[in-house]
């Protein structure tokens, strides 16, 4: 989704990641989530575009409406085993999550980011490991417990399905945590995708 211009991003995904469309991934790569060439670049449905609404790649999740929100938890739901990465209904899913995470919701942000790596979407699985990393106050209802494990799993998913983001956050945290031979796998996997830093 082409939300923002240039370097700005916007997927507010708790590690300064970027909205579907942006130029760059959360890692601050362009990215290649499942064959997108863009993190997440969605292309511009042409059903959409013939009635007259706005693809997901062409909203912004921060000054989104109540009438907006209606519309993409209804693609979101529309989502089914056929669901495709790429889909509409799976960028409503990941569209949602940065909508929810920008009101400060954390916990529908994460549903949102899972529902969307569930179905094969790889930035949703981004999304979703940003989300738990950095965890919040879970007491006001809207923050989740930060789960480094968790976060781990779903950037690992994330790499699986040709996410170089996935693969660059999860080699990074692997170095800290002292797994370099984890790290060292991941790296290369984040370099084969074109992610120099990790080279």
């Amino acid at each position: 989704m082409a939300l923002m211009s240039g370097a700005s991003c916007l997927l507010l995904l708790a590690l300064a990641g970027c909205a579907p469309g942006a130029n760059a991934d959360p890692a601050g790569y362009p990215d290649n989530h499942a064959g997108q060439t863009s993190a997440p670049s969605p292309p511009t449905n042409g059903k959409a575009a013939e009635a007259g609404v706005a693809s997901w790649d062409s909203v912004e999740p921060r000054a989104a409406d109540a009438k907006t929100l209606a519309r993409a938890e209804a693609d979101c739901k529309r989502r089914s085993a056929t669901s495709k990465p790429g889909s509409q209904e799976l960028l409503a899913c990941v569209w949602l999550g940065s909508a929810k995470l920008a009101s400060g919701d954390q916990r529908e942000a994460l549903e949102h980011f899972r529902a969307a790596c569930d179905a094969g979407a790889a930035l949703g699985c981004v999304g979703a490991g940003n989300v738990l990393m950095q965890g919040g106050v879970a007491v006001t209802g809207k923050g989740v417990l930060r789960e480094p494990a968790a976060a781990e799993t779903a950037w690992k998913r994330a790499c699986e399905l040709g996410a170089r983001s996935g693969c660059w956050l999860l080699a990074q945290t692997l170095e800290r945590g002292k797994d370099s031979e984890g790290a060292l796998e991941y790296r290369k996997k984040a370099c084969d995708l074109g992610v120099v830093d990790a080279c």
